[in-house]
């Protein structure tokens, strides 16, 4: 399962990108419990990027959520990735935001849920700057055609509330 050496980078940017591809799929997982993984397994990823992760480092959280999503040096595990997606985006990680939307978009570890998906792609907005803003925006609207107009004020509430009780 391990990648080889210089090409995570490129797995992940590559994976990202797919992952955008199946918004909306009917795909969904078993809704499991959201619990933190025992400390003694050792990530095939690499050690350092799950401590990076156990000790609040947001972006380490996102990337080894990823990795869980899509099985890259670990077992696929949707509960695991939603785990350290939720982990990243309440550090403020505009990444781990994007990308716990899309697994509430997809019913994919927790149950599907558009309202929380469009709360999270807000933030996810909201929190980028340059290409990848206006791509998560393109997603984000993506989602907001499948909703009422009362489910979009819902969760552009929850984002509002959310924003002001995690200003930094």
């Amino acid at each position: 399962m391990r990648t080889p050496a210089g090409s995570s980078r490129t797995l992940w940017i590559a994976a990202l990108a797919a992952a955008t591809v199946g918004i909306g799929s009917s795909a969904s997982a078993a809704s499991l419990p959201l619990r933190e993984p025992p400390a003694h397994i050792a990530v095939a990823v690499g050690p350092r990027l799950e401590a990076r992760a156990r000790h609040g480092d947001a972006r380490a959280a996102a990337e080894l959520g990823f990795a869980y999503e899509y099985g890259y040096g670990v077992p696929q595990d949707y509960a695991l990735a939603v785990f350290w997606y939720r982990r990243a985006a309440w550090h403020g990680d505009a990444t781990g935001q994007y990308l716990l939307g899309l697994m509430y978009d997809r019913g994919q570890g927790v149950p599907e849920d558009t309202v929380a998906a469009q709360k999270w792609l807000i933030l996810a907005v909201a929190n980028t700057r340059g290409p990848k803003r206006d791509e998560y925006a393109r997603i984000r609207d993506a989602v907001a055609s499948k909703m009422t107009v009362e489910e979009i004020a819902r969760a552009q509430a929850l984002a509002e509330a959310w924003s002001r009780q995690h200003r930094r």
